[in-house]
C-alpha cells in the first residue's frame, strides 16, 4: 500500500471509518470512478483579518452618541462602525440615503 493511502486509511481508522483503500492491484475502474467516498473533508484555516487604520473627525455631539451607543450594547465603537459599513455594502438604498445626507452636509 502506498505511503499516502496507509496515512488516510489511518486517518478514517481513527475517525471511524474502517473501510480502506483500494490499492491500483484492487480496482481496474478508470480513475474517474475510482471516487473515494467518506473522506473527511479539510478545516478550512481563517486568516487573520488585516485590518487598516481609518482617522475620522466627529462633533462632540457625534462622539458622545458614539460613545453612548457602545456602551449600552456593549459592543466596541469600532465594532459598530465596522458593522454600519457592511449594512452599507449590503444595501444599496442605505447606502443612496446616507450619500445624499452627506452631500447635503
Amino acid at each position: 500500500m502506498s505511503g499516502a493511502k496507509d496515512v488516510l486509511n489511518r486517518m478514517r481508522q481513527a475517525a471511524g471509518s474502517a473501510r480502506p483503500i483500494s490499492t491500483a492491484e484492487d480496482s481496474v475502474a478508470p480513475l474517474e470512478e475510482r471516487v473515494v467516498e467518506d473522506v473527511i473533508a479539510p478545516i478550512p484555516v481563517t486568516l487573520p483579518i488585516k485590518r487598516k487604520r481609518f482617522s475620522l473627525d466627529l462633533d462632540a455631539a457625534q462622539h458622545l452618541f458614539l460613545k453612548r451607543l457602545a456602551v449600552e450594547s456593549g459592543v466596541d465603537a469600532a465594532q459598530l462602525l465596522r458593522g454600519a459599513l457592511r449594512l452599507l455594502e449590503a444595501d444599496p438604498a442605505l447606502r443612496d440615503a446616507v450619500v445624499l445626507e452627506a452631500q447635503e452636509q
